[in-house]
């Protein structure tokens, strides 16, 4: 049946995903949710079944935002789902034909321009850094890791995963070895960020912010909702990152420490406004 297939998938081919933990998140709630689904032989599945899942899952609201899951995040699930029918077809033949190929996806979203301003942001580290008593080590690490994405546009992945071995302050650059394409690549670091990371790996924690990508992600959420900012997550830390990177460096600077191999693909990070780029002319 379906979650046999999805629990088989993930035994033998997400576990070597780099996603795997986002797809394991996927494959349980799946599970938990749509029981009926999960139940039905894989040949037994339709179109319509998906169809209706997708749009039961386009009226469901995030817990802790509070606002409604984005088409973006109901085509990531069908991609997996069409990852799971793709190997049942070609490797267990357990089904006939991918049907998720079939089904009408929701109009993924416009590439996100939020900026965040120099207001937000303190009002973001206010909130973070307030007195608090448990959760105070892990919000100050929150804070720290914040500003050290704004100042060089790393992922959240690539931040939560960062070892003390692989900072280098007196060479001002740390070094990457598992990025999302795949690339080893070595950041440079502003004064600011060496100060930060420095301050940070004294608290000699297993990786230097000792949170993982969920973590960060609850945390970033609750912090936005106390200080009532609006539509703001952590990954906006990288547009506004490069847009501020690109002042300071040239394009394939830019794009080598950024990561991308296509310099086109910065076109999505970077935002600046025409007002900004009117007082670059003078």
């Amino acid at each position: 049946d379906c979650g046999e297939a999805i629990a088989r998938y993930g035994r033998e081919a997400s576990v070597a995903k780099k996603g795997h933990r986002w797809e394991e998140l996927r494959a349980k709630a799946f599970l938990r949710d749509y029981p009926n689904l999960c139940a039905k032989g894989m040949h037994e599945l339709t179109v319509e079944d998906f169809k209706a899942w997708a749009a039961d899952r386009l009226r469901e609201t995030n817990q802790t935002t509070g606002q409604s899951l984005s088409p973006s995040t109901i085509n990531r699930d069908l991609n997996f789902f069409s990852a799971i029918f793709q190997t049942a077809v070609s490797k267990w033949r357990w089904a006939e034909t991918n049907i998720i190929h079939s089904v009408d996806r929701p109009k993924n979203p416009l590439p996100r321009d939020r900026r965040i301003s120099d207001t937000e942001v303190d009002m973001i580290l206010a909130e973070l850094n307030r007195p608090r008593s448990r959760s105070a080590p892990k919000s100050r690490s929150l804070a720290r890791m914040f500003l050290v994405a704004l100042e060089t546009g790393m992922r959240l992945g690539e931040l939560c995963g960062l070892k003390v071995e692989q900072i280098h302050i007196e060479q001002k650059y740390l070094r990457l070895y598992d990025t999302k394409n795949g690339d080893s690549r070595d950041v440079p670091l502003s004064p600011a960020a060496r100060s930060l990371l420095t301050e940070q790996m004294v608290l000699d924690y297993p990786s230097v912010f000792d949170l993982d990508s969920g973590t960060v992600s609850r945390m970033f959420a609750v912090a936005i909702k106390n200080t009532g900012l609006i539509d703001l997550t952590f990954h906006d830390s990288r547009h506004e990152a490069v847009t501020r990177l690109a002042r300071k460096l040239d394009v394939l600077d830019l794009a080598r420490m950024i990561g991308h191999r296509d310099i086109n693909s910065l076109r999505v990070y970077y935002n600046a406004t025409a007002s900004e780029i009117a007082d670059r002319l003078g």
